[in-house]
């Protein structure tokens, strides 16, 4: 997770963190294994920089609100804030003004409620803070970039990904009589507004290529040779 995406390389610093001071006492050997994730996070810049004469990538540059020039402090503040208060209040309400209803009502109320039980009821303390960590450290993290809504919500994903179990386990411990209903309901609430949301979305996004991509493709095999070395993004 470390080398792979930056909301990876988050969790590994958490859990990592959270595995070094839980052990710390009474099984330092493992401080060992907890301390390689975060050396990790190493690699990308050191082949970044021995690649590019640059640690830091820049596509990451381009992205991140942090690199405004001319740097504005307020502004960039102000920016980051506001995505990340609209990125909680679309999880708890799971309606988006561009992208219309894209999770269950309540979904991340559950998903907390799912915290809860966890921590305090099941005293699995270790696994619900790094949990709840990471929901924070990571969407603040892509409340950084200018694109943290972009693409159908891309970068917020993997944290939208994981409200749906956790909202599961919630909703589990509220009751044992009428949960399988309730769990189903939600299940199907969740297939049908994500479905009704992703038909156009996709019809969308093919569009893109077709107007796009495939043109610029076409007209390459038109009129290149076909031994030209050509790099398009």
């Amino acid at each position: 997770m470390a080398i792979t995406r930056p909301e990876g390389a988050i969790m590994a610093v958490i859990a990592s963190g959270g595995m070094l001071f839980a052990f710390w006492s009474s099984h330092r050997w493992r401080v060992g294994l907890g301390v390689l994730p975060i050396a990790a996070l190493a690699l990308q810049p050191i082949v970044n920089l021995i690649f590019t004469g640059s640690s830091q990538a820049a596509g990451s540059s381009a992205k991140s609100i942090l690199s405004m020039v001319p740097a504005d402090l307020e502004v960039m503040a102000s920016l980051i804030v506001t995505n990340f208060g609209r990125m909680w209040w679309e999880f708890l309400t799971g309606y988006s003004v561009r992208e219309g209803l894209y999770l269950p009502v309540g979904m991340a109320i559950l998903a907390v409620w799912g915290l809860v039980v966890l921590g305090w009821k099941q005293r699995r303390f270790w696994p619900a803070l790094i949990v709840l960590g990471w929901l924070i450290a990571g969407t603040a993290a892509v409340a950084t970039l200018d694109p943290a809504f972009w693409h159908f919500k891309r970068y917020q994903m993997p944290f939208m990904a994981l409200l749906f179990p956790l909202a599961a386990f919630g909703l589990l411990q509220l009751s044992t009589r009428w949960r399988l209903p309730v769990y189903g309901s939600l299940l199907v609430s969740a297939c049908v507004s994500s479905f009704v949301f992703f038909v156009p979305a996709y019809a969308l996004n093919v569009g893109y290529l077709r107007q796009q991509q495939l043109p610029m493709a076409n007209w390459l095999k038109d009129n290149t040779l076909e031994d030209a070395v050509i790099a398009v993004h």
